[in-house]
């Protein structure tokens, strides 16, 4: 950390610095530290998405779930032709521990995307996850169980996805799917 900040001492606008640095302190675990650097990353470059992914991330990890939702409502206006932020979005909405922030619907219209948006595998997780915060359980597993045959078959395995569907199975949403251990 010391490396970093002296090398902000001397290049305050050393944008590789300032992300080392607020990677390094999210990694520690301080994560509303590591939301601070990636918002003054925001600051100086606003058309770089990752910037704003990070900053994100680190609201939520930091359990900072409003913060972090309107961190993404202000990045998916910027930017609305990126997937990743719409689907880190609906999965914020879909899954949050926080009921106040959750909204089933808006997730699941974030899920689905535009007409013709790309079907992956993340897409179709975060749609089972909004459908799963609706009460659509049995839809829910059908989708999750779609994906977890498609990773296992390309040698991936189940992992989390795994997790995600014995929970659609036993009538449960999932929760925090961004944290370690999230189901």
């Amino acid at each position: 950390e010391a490396e970093y900040r002296a090398a902000l001492r001397l290049d305050p606008e050393s944008e590789a610095g300032r992300r080392g640095l607020a990677m390094l302190l999210g990694r520690q675990g301080r994560y509303a530290a590591a939301a601070e650097e990636f918002a003054r990353l925001v600051a100086a470059r606003p058309e770089e998405v990752s910037h704003r992914v990070g900053e994100a991330m680190s609201l939520l990890l930091g359990e900072r779930y409003p913060a972090a939702v309107a961190s993404l409502e202000a990045a998916v206006e910027r930017f609305p032709d990126a997937a990743s932020v719409s689907l880190l979005l609906a999965r914020v909405l879909a899954a949050c521990p926080e009921a106040s922030v959750r909204d089933g619907e808006r997730a699941l219209a974030l899920a689905i995307g535009p007409p013709g948006a790309e079907r992956t595998l993340e897409r179709a997780e975060t749609v089972a996850m909004a459908l799963a915060e609706l009460g659509r359980y049995e839809e829910a597993a059908e989708l999750q169980r779609q994906v977890v045959e498609q990773l296992e078959a390309s040698g991936a395995g189940g992992g989390p996805s795994l997790g995600y569907l014995r929970n659609y199975e036993a009538g449960r949403p999932v929760r925090a799917p961004w944290a370690a251990g999230g189901a």
